[in-house]
């Protein structure tokens, strides 16, 4: 499950859960690297984007929206860009979960088609938790699901947006699902769906 997930998970619903299943144990692994199903053995994943995995089931959760944001101490130096040309003057935080990859840039959407526009950036992050820790230090502008931003973080360029990420559930195919995990999966199923996911 990735980290940022498994923090609001944590904090304000999987108390209750457990609460009602007081003989149910759960084993949390959070990372956002991409895990194989199947060779580490989990019984299921929360991935969000997606990469198919041989031999499991894969179940469609809504998708994430994602906004460009900076801290507003950036913002209070380097000013607010309002147009894509306005990037040229500013710093972008890199993502790349293998460290080393060449970094795509800046996406965004443009008549429905992703494109990336190429941007300075002094620091590149391989997981979410510093991703958004470079943001509010103020190395520059990230791109990240609006569910949860900080609230030092401040929305720009909202005309330029990127693609939506898909969330999904992923579980071993198997022909029959033990009690507890089906009631695991359709709880984070339906949890996902309500607060966190929009259908498309």
């Amino acid at each position: 499950m990735p980290s940022g997930f498994a923090k609001r998970l944590l904090t304000t619903h999987l108390p209750e859960f457990l609460n009602k299943h007081p003989g149910l144990e759960l084993e949390l692994s959070t990372t956002d690297r991409r895990v194989d199903v199947i060779r580490e053995g989990f019984d299921c994943v929360v991935r969000v984007g997606f990469s198919a995995d041989p031999g499991v089931m894969v179940r469609s959760l809504g998708q994430l929206e994602v906004i460009n944001v900076a801290s507003r101490d950036y913002l209070r130096r380097h000013g607010i860009s309002k147009t894509l040309a306005d990037l040229e003057h500013h710093q972008l935080i890199h993502y790349a979960p293998v460290l080393g990859a060449k970094a795509t840039g800046f996406e965004y959407l443009q008549d429905g088609e992703i494109r990336y526009l190429p941007m300075r950036g002094s620091i590149t992050v391989n997981n979410s938790e510093a991703y958004n820790l470079a943001c509010l230090a103020g190395f520059g502008i990230i791109q990240v699901p609006k569910l949860g931003v900080h609230p030092d973080m401040v929305e720009i360029l909202p005309d330029w947006p990127c693609e939506p990420m898909p969330i999904y559930l992923l579980y071993p195919h198997r022909r029959t699902l033990s009690r507890r995990l089906q009631v695991f999966l359709d709880w984070v199923s339906g949890l996902i769906q309500t607060h966190y996911a929009t259908i498309p």
